[in-house]
């Protein structure tokens, strides 16, 4: 391949800009050059603007999580107790005790299971002014549902074990059991 007579006429073109005389080669030069420069400005800005919004992200997150924490600390915290069962006794009292949190508890089960019988109750809701709470947990009845898997068979007298059971603000279970208490 040849030059041909259009190549010639283009390369022996000389162009003035700011009174510096260019030919055509040096300007496709220089603007390669220009073309370059803001490329990688181009580049270092984007680079900028990704660290700026990862950092603006991880401070999202961990203020997100921080008012998360705040909220869990307000998530209750239930317990009851249990005086002596009488044996053949179709009715326990327990008394509620608020640990913690100021929100309120929602659909919470009681359970406890003495010498001879499983007493449980429902409530739909139990709140920090329910600290103290004296409640009357009936004999289970067919209608209850079902006691808790890792309910204890009958105990000998004197001893209870109690269960408490309910749900958080965030729909999450919680439940405070297992304990066998001696009078």
């Amino acid at each position: 391949m040849g030059i041909s007579s259009w190549d010639l006429i283009i390369s022996n073109v000389t162009y003035s800009l700011f009174g510096v005389t260019f030919t055509t080669d040096e300007m496709l030069a220089w603007g390669t050059i220009a073309l370059v420069v803001v490329g990688a400005l181009t580049l270092v800005a984007n680079w900028r603007a990704i660290v700026a919004a990862k950092a603006a992200a991880q401070a999202a997150k961990t203020s997100a999580e921080a008012a998360l924490a705040q909220v869990r600390i307000a998530y209750p915290i239930l317990d009851i107790s249990v005086k002596s069962i009488p044996s053949g006794s179709p009715m326990v009292t327990a008394h509620v005790r608020w640990l913690g949190g100021s929100l309120p508890a929602r659909e919470v089960s009681f359970w406890v299971r003495g010498p001879s019988f499983v007493h449980h109750l429902s409530l739909p809701s139990l709140g920090p002014p329910d600290d103290g709470r004296l409640l009357q947990l009936p004999v289970t009845s067919p209608a209850d549902p079902a006691p808790p898997q890792n309910m204890p068979a009958p105990l000998a007298a004197g001893k209870v074990w109690r269960l408490i059971r309910w749900t958080n603000p965030d729909d999450g279970l919680q439940e405070r059991h297992g304990k066998i208490d001696s009078e």
